[in-house]
């Protein structure tokens, strides 16, 4: 009994141990980190800046298809209504130009796509050999002191979180800079007053990302930690399911894991309760800039200087 008892304050022990390391973790900042992937990313330079410049190109056709529209109506279709004449060869020539268009985005797409997963997968290749060269080369005290569960959390989940980072959301900030860029250019060139209109918009957005932004990344960081907990209690149960049944433990196992589970549960609804208050938020205030837009665009048209 003795033993026992040694034996669980040891583990309580280590366990703590673990869980101030991960607390360290939390203190690496997101340039030390970045500086870290780019090592991965160096490698495949040439590959990231054709997909940037793929993206780019994307990015400036979405940005172009509003245009020949709004053209299309305006310069095609307006006179139907107001003359009663259809110019069938300028008609013909703007779906040309648009299915060429449309045709090349996909094109650009289907590469962009290709492209950007290679590059993804590739460099979890590497990550994945490194760290396990890494565990490879710890002492046997840090298998014993730690958790085999929160480990293979790091190598699987933690990895895949990665790769989500690689194949989405690198490209999507390249992707919403451009955007944001090309449509105030657009903007401006089209009406200076609806621009500055929208553009007010903007340190309202800032707010509500200061405000929710740095609380829905840690709740979304416990449920990174949370299901570590989850995969731990799942190993362990596993592994060492002939001393659970020697000792009559199975309840007590169920007890623990059940426990662990409904922890990551509440992260994970704490996690997506603080991303939807955010994109609320943010819907809000994109709302609240349309309606002044339509509301000046109205009082402009109705006092004639707008058409």
């Amino acid at each position: 009994m003795g033993w026992h008892g040694g034996g669980f304050h040891r583990h309580g022990f280590h366990r703590g141990r673990q869980r101030n390391q991960e607390e360290m973790e939390r203190t690496v900042s997101d340039t030390v980190l970045l500086k870290r992937l780019l090592t991965y990313l160096s490698p495949y330079r040439f590959r990231i800046i054709v997909v940037t410049l793929l993206t780019i190109g994307s990015t400036l056709i979405n940005l172009i298809t509003p245009k020949l529209t709004m053209d299309l109506i305006d310069d095609i279709l307006t006179p139907v209504v107001t003359i009663g004449s259809l110019d069938t060869e300028a008609l013909m020539g703007w779906i040309i130009l648009y299915v060429g268009i449309i045709f090349i985005r996909y094109i650009i797409r289907f590469f962009q796509t290709y492209l950007m997963s290679y590059i993804g997968q590739n460099v979890l290749f590497k990550i994945r050999s490194d760290l396990f060269d890494h565990l490879q080369a710890l002492s046997l005290r840090f298998f014993v002191e730690g958790e085999t569960g929160r480990i293979m959390s790091v190598v699987t989940n933690d990895v895949e979180e990665l790769n989500r980072f690689l194949n989405e959301g690198m490209f999507t900030l390249i992707t919403d800079f451009v955007s944001i860029v090309g449509a105030i250019f657009f903007m401006f060139t089209m009406n200076v007053e609806l621009s500055l209109i929208s553009l007010a918009m903007v340190p309202l957005m800032f707010i509500v990302f200061y405000l929710m932004g740095g609380r829905a990344r840690r709740a979304w960081r416990r449920t990174r930690e949370s299901i570590a907990g989850v995969t731990s209690r799942l190993q362990e149960g596993i592994s060492g399911i002939r001393v659970t049944q020697a000792f009559s433990r199975e309840d007590i196992n169920i007890q623990t894991f059940e426990q662990t589970n409904v922890q990551n549960l509440q992260a994970s609804l704490r996690a997506q309760q603080m991303s939807g208050l955010f994109g609320v938020g943010m819907r809000l205030s994109t709302i609240i800039g349309v309606t002044l837009i339509l509301w000046f665009s109205v009082s402009q048209i109705l006092a004639g200087h707008l058409t």
